[in-house]
């Protein structure tokens, strides 16, 4: 009998329990607390093409020795103010962002670069501050045909949300054609 009443109680009160206000959440106290953002609680992002432009003299060389060109993406973040170092200290390679993953591709001149599933270290993802996962785009020779990279590329460095889905377009010439490497925001 006091067993039913309780549950009948329990029962009763639990849309108040749920609703009420607690320790300033307003959907109560079994509410869950939302992430940086919706897209980053899936466990596969959506992602986004690395468009390679080839001066002529790069695209000529590679295709002539049967070079292909790589990119290596790396997804990090900063860590949240008022972290303590110990809980996110394993996500560290070196002093600086949180590693997150990367991801290596390679095409032959002309294709694009496609990097189509995106897997970030779910454990590090509650550590991140509000800017979100940061991208850094690299692309080289795939030195298959050359011992060393042949390319001077373009670099592209931001965030990684607005460019998923989309192009990112990187130039490349021969590292002797060179002038200056540009860093795209």
């Amino acid at each position: 009998m006091r067993k039913r009443l309780f549950v009948s109680l329990l029962w009763a009160l639990f849309p108040f329990l749920v609703m009420a206000p607690s320790y300033g959440h307003p959907r109560g106290l079994f509410a869950q607390q939302p992430m940086t953002s919706p897209i980053l609680s899936r466990p596969v992002l959506p992602g986004f093409t690395v468009q390679v432009a080839l001066s002529d003299k790069a695209r000529q060389k590679l295709i002539d020795n049967r070079e292909t060109i790589s990119a290596t993406s790396y997804f990090t973040a900063s860590p949240k103010k008022g972290v303590p170092l110990s809980r996110y200290r394993r996500f560290l390679s070196r002093p600086g962002p949180l590693g997150l993953g990367y991801i290596d591709v390679e095409a032959k001149p002309g294709e694009s670069l496609r990097f189509s599933k995106i897997k970030l270290n779910q454990s590090a993802l509650p550590l991140i501050d509000e800017q979100g996962p940061q991208l850094l785009v690299n692309v080289a020779s795939g030195r298959r045909a050359y011992k060393d990279n042949i390319l001077a590329c373009d670099i592209y460095e931001g965030p990684l949300l607005p460019v998923q889905g989309k192009t990112i377009p990187i130039t490349c010439k021969l590292i002797e054609e060179e002038e200056k490497m540009k860093v795209i925001p």
